[in-house]
C-alpha cells in the first residue's frame, strides 16, 4: 500500500511539474480591434492565430489567446466586411504580448443596375465633362434677322449657318435648328455672299436647348 501511494504521489508531482513548466514556456496574447475611422470597436470579428486557433472579439472589441508556446505566429482578421490584416507578432514565455488592430469597413459595391454609367466629353475649349449617355445631346435653334427696311431674301442669296462640323442653309424665314449637339462649347458661325458675317460662341447643354438670334445685312448692289 505504502509503495503504491508513493507511486501515485510521484505522478501527481510530476503532472503538476508539467503544467507548471507548459505555462512557464507559453505565454499569453491579446488586443482590440476597433475602426480606425471613428475608433468604434468591432466586435465579432474572427482574429486567428495561424497552428494555434481562432477567436472572436467580444463586444468591446477584445481579444485573447492564453497558453501559447514561445515563438513567433502569424494572426490574421478573417472578415468579408473588413479590410484584411496580417502580422506577425512574438510570444515570450510567462509574459502577455498586446497587438492591437485597426480595421476599415469594406465598401460594399453598388449594384449594376444602379450604378449611372457616364461618358466624358472632351468641349473646344479642352476641358473634360461628364455627363448621362442618356442625356448626350442638346438643341441650337433661332432666327437671322435684318436690320428695318430691309428685305431678307434668304431665298435668292444663300445664307449659311455652321457649328462646330455642321452647317445648313438658313430657310427662307431666317429660322434654323441643330438637333443631337454633344454637349461642350462651340462656336457659331454665318457667313454668305453679300452678308456680313457672325461669329458667336454658345455652350450647349445636355437636353437643353440654346437659342441663338443673329442679325446681318446684305451689301450687294
Amino acid at each position: 500500500m505504502r509503495i503504491l501511494s508513493f507511486t501515485t504521489a510521484v505522478v501527481i508531482a510530476m503532472t503538476l511539474m508539467a503544467g507548471v513548466n507548459a505555462k512557464a514556456s507559453s505565454g499569453r496574447l491579446k488586443g482590440r480591434v476597433t475602426n480606425s475611422a471613428n475608433g468604434v470597436p468591432i466586435r465579432n470579428l474572427t482574429i486567428e492565430v495561424i497552428g494555434q486557433g481562432e477567436t472572436t472579439t467580444d463586444q468591446d472589441g477584445k481579444y485573447a489567446f492564453d497558453n501559447l508556446p514561445a515563438g513567433s505566429y502569424k494572426v490574421i482578421i478573417k472578415s468579408s466586411e473588413f479590410d484584411k490584416h496580417r502580422r506577425t507578432v512574438t510570444i515570450h514565455a510567462g509574459q502577455t504580448t498586446i497587438s492591437n488592430f485597426q480595421v476599415l469597413p469594406l465598401k460594399a459595391p453598388r449594384p449594376e443596375q444602379n450604378k449611372k454609367p457616364q461618358v466624358e466629353v472632351l468641349r473646344n475649349d479642352n476641358e473634360q465633362i461628364k455627363v448621362n449617355p442618356g442625356l448626350l445631346t442638346g438643341v441650337l435653334s433661332g432666327r437671322v434677322t435684318v436690320p428695318s427696311g430691309q428685305q431678307a431674301d434668304f431665298s435668292q442669296t444663300a445664307l449659311w449657318i455652321s457649328i462646330g462640323e455642321n452647317k445648313q442653309r438658313i430657310k427662307d424665314d431666317g429660322a434654323y435648328v441643330f438637333n443631337d449637339l454633344k454637349p461642350g462649347g462651340y462656336r457659331v458661325v454665318l457667313q454668305g455672299y453679300c452678308w456680313l458675317a457672325q461669329r458667336k460662341t454658345v455652350t450647349i447643354r445636355a437636353n437643353k436647348t440654346t437659342t441663338l438670334n443673329l442679325r446681318t445685312y446684305c451689301s450687294y448692289g
